[in-house]
């Protein structure tokens, strides 16, 4: 949903500030297949913790939600493992 779309680039974000950390940075690293069929591909960078997520998705909006789920996922793995 278009919710789900926004909460959970902005529960990153907010995770990130409340530490007094950089927010995240999204890149769109390409795209493929025709104009009106097309998945685009977005790597999510948090310098701050070393951590990298790519998604992809039929919108940039929904590639970049994708990373940052990744990202979120990754960064409570380090959590649990005290790697961050």
């Amino acid at each position: 949903s278009g919710e789900s779309l926004v909460t959970t680039g902005l529960v990153l974000q907010e995770l990130l500030q409340g530490r007094g950390l950089a927010l995240p940075a999204y890149e769109l690293s390409g795209t493929a297949g025709d104009e009106h069929d097309k998945t685009f591909f977005v790597r999510c960078r948090v310098a701050a913790l070393d951590v990298i997520a790519d998604g992809e998705g039929a919108s940039r909006r929904a590639a970049e939600t994708q990373a940052a789920q990744l990202a979120l996922a990754r960064i409570a793995d380090q959590e649990r493992t005290g790697a961050a």
